[in-house]
C-alpha cells in the first residue's frame, strides 16, 4: 500500500496533514491543519481529537463548523500520561467512523501525540477484529476502510450493524483467543504503518512505552465490571479491572495525579480483594497477624530490559536528549537504583531494595490513612513519602515515594513481610 504523500494546503499557512486510511476518513496533521476551517471543509472534517491543547481552543476549532472535538491537554514530554486518555481517544475515534465521520487527529507539529492516538486506535481496532498475527495489520485497515462497524460480513459479503450483545461477545472472544495480550509485533505493525503514512512521525519513547501498555491492557477492551455489596450490604459497586495491566495504568494515574496536585482521588477498594486461590488473585496478607493487604491483581508488572529493547523508537528520539535522559532513567529504575528527590529518604529506600527484594503496588485505600498522617482534615494533600505500616498489627511493609524516579509507580511492598 503506498503511503499519502504530504499535503501542503495554503503555503502562507503551512498547513499539513496526511491520510492515514485510504479511504480518507482517518487523518493525522499539525495545528494549523486545525485551524484552516476552508481545508477542513474541503476534507469534510466532523471530528477533532486535539492533543496539547485545552477547551477554549476546540470551541474555536467546533464554531468552524459542525464539528465534534476532544481534548487532550498534555504536554510532549515522556512523562505526560497519555495513556489515562487513551481508552476514550480510541473510542470516539471509533464512534466517529463507524458513522461515517471523517477524524483529524492533531497536535502542535503531528509528531508525537497525535500519531501516538493514531497507533492506539489501529491497535484497538485489530483486536476487534482478531487481526492479531504476523501482516494482519493491512486486513485491519481494508475492514475500517470497507466501513465493517460488525468486524463481519452478512450474507452475500453485504457489511451489516452487529447488536453491541453479540459485538462485546466476538471482541470478548478476540481477547480470550489472545490471552488478553497480543504480541509486540502489534505495535510494531501499527507504528509501523502510521510511519509510512506519517514520515514525519516522531512518537516519544514515554508514549511508546504506553502505547505497550494499552496493548497490554486489551487496548481498553477487556474491562470486567462486576457487581458487589457495599458495606451497608444494600448497595451495589462497580469494581475496577482487576489485571495487573490495569493496576499498572492505575499505578501511573494516581502517579501523574499526585504530581499535579499532590493528591490522588482513587485507591482501590480493600472490600474487593479477591479470595480466589489462583496466583493472580492471591490475596497477600500480612505474615505477623493475617489481614488482608492486597492481591496479585493490584501488583504492578516490573518492567524489565528485555521490554524496553523490543520496543520500537524512532532515530530523532533515539539521539535527542530527551529520549537519552528518559532512557537513562528506564535503566536506572530497571537495575534498581534510586534518584528520588527526597534525598533522606531516598538512601532508606534504596537500601531497602538493595537488601531484599520487593513488589511494587498500585495505591490500596488502607494506605490512604497513613499517607495523610499529620494533614488536616479539610485538604486533600497525602504526604511525599513514607513508611508503609500493616494496619492490623503496625509491623513495617515497605514504603512509598511520589518522587521516586519511577515515573510509573511510589509504593513499594517488602516480599518478605506478605505471603
Amino acid at each position: 500500500m503506498e503511503p499519502e504523500s504530504i499535503v501542503t494546503h495554503k503555503a502562507e499557512n503551512l498547513a499539513n496533514y496526511n491520510a492515514i486510511l485510504p479511504s480518507k476518513t482517518l487523518l493525522v496533521g499539525d495545528v494549523h491543519s486545525a485551524k484552516d476551517d476552508a481545508l477542513l471543509r474541503r476534507l469534510g472534517v466532523t471530528h477533532i481529537v486535539s492533543c496539547g491543547f485545552d477547551k477554549k481552543f476546540a470551541r474555536k476549532t467546533s464554531s468552524l463548523g459542525t464539528r465534534h472535538c476532544m481534548c487532550i491537554n498534555i504536554p510532549d514530554l515522556p512523562s505526560s500520561n497519555l495513556l489515562w486518555y487513551l481508552p476514550r481517544a480510541t473510542s470516539f475515534i471509533e464512534s466517529a467512523l463507524d458513522n461515517g465521520g471523517i477524524v483529524l487527529i492533531h497536535c502542535v507539529h503531528g509528531q508525537s501525540r497525535s500519531c501516538a492516538v493514531c497507533v492506539a486506535y489501529l491497535m484497538r481496532k485489530s483486536i476487534q477484529c482478531g487481526n492479531v498475527s504476523a501482516g494482519s495489520v493491512n486486513d485491519t485497515i481494508d475492514q475500517i476502510s470497507a466501513g465493517m462497524k460488525s468486524m463481519g460480513k452478512g450474507e452475500g459479503g453485504n457489511v451489516h450493524q452487529c447488536k453491541s450483545g453479540a459485538k462485546t461477545t466476538k471482541i470478548n472472544n478476540n481477547l480470550a483467543s489472545i490471552g488478553h495480550i497480543s504480541g509486540v509485533e502489534l505495535l510494531h505493525e501499527c507504528y509501523e504503518f502510521v510511519q509510512s503514512s506519517r514520515p514525519s512521525m516522531a512518537i516519544n519513547p514515554g508514549f511508546v512505552r504506553q502505547l505497550e501498555m494499552f496493548r497490554r491492557m486489551g487496548c481498553g477492551l477487556d474491562k470486567q465490571q462486576h457487581d458487589c455489596k457495599g458495606e451497608s450490604g444494600n448497595c451495589n459497586l462497580k469494581t475496577p479491572p482487576k489485571s495487573r495491566s490495569y493496576a499498572a495504568f492505575r499505578a501511573f494515574r494516581s502517579k501523574t495525579e499526585y504530581g499535579e496536585r499532590c493528591s490522588v482521588s482513587k485507591f482501590f477498594p480493600t472490600s474487593i480483594l479477591s479470595s480466589s486461590s489462583s496466583d493472580s488473585t492471591k490475596v497477600n496478607r500480612c505474615k505477623k497477624c493475617r489481614v488482608s493487604l492486597f492481591s496479585g491483581d493490584n501488583i504492578v508488572s516490573k518492567w524489565t530490559e528485555s521490554d524496553n529493547i523490543a520496543l520500537p523508537v524512532c532515530d530523532y528520539w533515539k539521539d535527542s536528549a530527551g529520549g537519552k535522559e528518559f532512557a537513562s532513567l528506564m535503566s536506572s529504575r530497571i537495575n534498581g537504583q534510586n534518584t528520588s528527590k527526597s534525598k533522606l529518604f531516598a538512601g532508606e529506600l534504596k537500601n531497602a531494595c538493595l537488601k531484599t527484594s520487593f513488589m511494587q503496588v498500585e495505591p490500596i485505600d488502607w494506605m490512604k490513612i497513613q499517607m495523610r498522617s499529620g494533614i488536616e482534615k479539610e485538604d486533600e494533600y497525602l504526604q511525599p513519602n513514607g513508611k508503609l505500616m500493616c494496619p492490623g498489627c503496625n509491623t513495617k511493609l515497605g514504603n512509598w515515594d511520589w518522587h521516586h524516579s519511577d515515573p510509573y509507580n511510589a509504593i513499594f511492598i517488602q516480599t518478605s513481610k506478605v505471603d
